[in-house]
């Protein structure tokens, strides 16, 4: 498997710095580095069409905070270099990546309570309902977007979608 290409930190930019000071520049500098790496190998599988693996997640803030100043110092000291993160990086397989938009509607105008509805199309409905839920939560909380493991489940999300934007005639 490829490689991402690594960037040296030069301490001879910050000669002002005391040595404790430096070491939590280079600190910030290989978080960032290693969130990459790891990114950059979760990408390389999702391109060979294996989704399974999930981005870096920060255990801590400081953690985050660390990539962030650590990204920061990349780019002064390689202005000519693209850091964009790698999981804000397309993947050239088709992964579909879903904007939600929020509105306020009544919970239940989506969901549909016919006696005639058979009990396998019921329970097919509010498990949409609930993977839609679900996926929206996540959106709405997290840094990075929601990742559908299937084209089973990104339809499911987007009959749910549908329906719950669509006015009930009740």
């Amino acid at each position: 498997m490829a490689t991402r290409t690594q960037y040296p930190f030069n301490s001879s930019w910050y000669k002002y710095k005391t040595p404790a000071e430096i070491n939590i520049l280079r600190r910030q500098w290989n978080m960032f580095e290693t969130v990459e790496n790891y990114d950059y190998v979760v990408r390389s599988k999702m391109n060979a069409g294996n989704f399974g693996t999930r981005w870096y997640t920060f255990l801590q803030t400081s953690d985050q905070l660390d990539y962030n100043r650590g990204r920061a110092l990349h780019v002064a000291q390689y202005p000519t270099i693209d850091f964009t993160p790698e999981h804000n990086k397309s993947v050239q397989q088709s992964t579909i990546y879903v904007k939600v938009s929020y509105e306020t509607s009544q919970p239940s105008s989506g969901i549909i309570f016919s006696t005639s509805m058979r009990e396998s199309e019921r329970l097919q409905l509010n498990n949409d309902t609930a993977l839609y839920i679900n996926v929206s939560t996540f959106n709405a909380t997290h840094h990075f977007k929601w990742m559908f493991s299937s084209e089973d489940e990104r339809l499911a999300y987007e009959k749910a979608a549908l329906r719950l934007a669509t006015p009930s005639p009740l």
